[in-house]
C-alpha cells in the first residue's frame, strides 16, 4: 500500500512513530519547514521530521504545499492514500485530488464536534466525559469531510492530556489500518457528518495562566488538559511554576482563600473559589517535575500563595 503522510507537531510525530511500529510505514513523508527556536535561535527540524528521518522514511520539508515541486514529488509517488494529522497546513485542492484512492484526515475529536486546532484540550478543559477519534475522507473545508471510520473513548476522571493522547493514538493506528482495507475494497462507504459543529480554537498563551478564584473543577480540568506541556501555571516566590497534575480531595474542610497553599504533612494544597485542589505533581521553572513532597522540602510553601499573571 503506497500512501503519504503529513505532520509537524509532537502528537504527529508520536502517531507516525507507532505507526511505522506496527508496519504501516508511509513511502514519503512532507512536514513543516524548519524554524529558529531556544536561545540561540538555533534553525530546528519539526518533531514529525525526526522521527521520519531516524527511522529512514523519506521526509520533505515544505512552507508551500502548492510549490509546483512539491505536487510534482507526491504525483511521482502515485499514492493510493493522503494521512493528514496534526500538520499545521490547508491542503489544497489540487494535492487533495492526487491520490487514487482518497485523502484521509485522522482528528482526535468526535467530528463534529470540536472542529479546528485543539480539540483533546479544548475537550478536556470543557469538562467532557467522552472524546474520540475520527478518520475522515478530507474535502476543502477544514475538518468537514465525510466520516470513514470513528471510535468514542471516555475520558477517565484524573487522566493528563498526555496519557489521553497515547489512548488515541494506539486507536488511530487500527482505525487508519481498517480505513486503508475498506477503502481499498469498498466495504466502507464515508457518511456525511450528522450534528452540529463546535470548533476547538488554537490555544493562546494568556490561557496557560491559572485564575485560582475560578472553581476548582474548572481549574482542574485545564492543568489536566495542559500536561505534561505546555502546562498550566502560576507564579510562586517569582518564579514560574507548572502544574502537571492535581486532584479534589474527598475529605477536606479547611476553607483556604484562592491561591492560598496549605501543607499538611506530605500533602499540598491550594485554595480556589470553591473547595481546595491537592496538587499531587508540579514543575518549577528550570527544574525538573517534583511531587508534592519535594516541592514542600524544597520551597517551604505553608501559608505562601500561588498568584495569577
Amino acid at each position: 500500500m503506497r500512501w503519504i503522510y503529513f505532520g509537524t507537531g509532537l502528537l504527529s510525530a508520536r502517531f507516525l512513530e507507532k505507526l511505522i511500529s506496527r508496519r504501516l510505514v508511509p513511502k514519503l513523508v512532507l512536514t513543516g519547514s524548519s524554524k529558529p527556536a531556544g536561545r540561540g535561535r538555533k534553525m530546528t527540524h519539526t518533531p514529525v521530521f525526526m522521527v521520519a528521518h531516524d527511522k529512514g522514511v523519506p521526509v520533505i520539508e515544505t512552507k508551500f504545499l502548492d510549490d509546483p515541486v512539491i505536487i510534482r514529488k507526491i504525483q511521482i509517488e502515485s499514492p493510493s492514500f493522503l494521512v493528514v494529522f496534526d500538520f499545521g497546513q490547508k491542503v489544497p485542492s489540487k494535492i487533495l485530488e492526487l491520490p487514487r484512492i482518497a485523502p484521509l484526515n485522522v482528528h482526535p475529536s468526535l467530528l463534529p464536534k470540536y472542529r479546528g486546532a485543539a480539540p483533546i484540550i479544548r475537550a478536556m478543559m470543557d469538562g467532557e466525559k467522552n472524546t474520540g477519534l475520527t478518520i475522515i475522507k478530507m474535502n476543502e473545508k477544514i475538518d468537514a469531510g465525510d466520516i470513514v471510520l470513528q471510535e468514542k473513548v471516555e475520558i477517565p476522571e484524573d487522566i493528563t492530556r498526555g496519557e489521553l493522547e497515547e489512548i488515541l493514538i494506539d486507536i488511530g493506528c487500527e482505525l487508519l489500518r481498517r480505513a486503508f482495507n475498506g477503502l481499498k475494497d469498498g466495504s466502507i462507504k464515508p457518511l456525511p457528518q450528522s450534528g452540529k459543529p463546535s470548533y476547538a480554537k488554537k490555544l493562546k498563551r494568556d490561557e496557560l495562566w491559572i485564575t485560582w478564584n475560578e472553581e476548582a473543577t474548572t481549574i482542574k480540568n485545564k492543568i489536566h488538559a495542559l500536561s505534561p506541556i505546555p502546562g498550566a501555571r502560576s507564579n510562586f516566590k517569582d518564579r514560574i511554576v507548572q502544574f502537571l497534575r492535581v486532584r479534589i480531595p474527598d475529605n477536606f474542610f479547611l476553607k483556604l482563600n484562592p491561591g492560598r497553599i496549605y501543607v499538611d504533612g506530605k500533602r499540598l494544597y491550594v485554595g480556589t473559589s470553591t473547595m481546595p485542589l491537592e496538587i499531587l505533581s508540579l514543575k518549577p521553572s528550570g527544574k525538573r517535575e517534583m511531587t508534592a513532597q519535594e516541592f514542600i522540602n524544597g520551597y517551604h510553601p505553608h501559608n505562601l500563595y500561588f498568584t495569577s499573571r
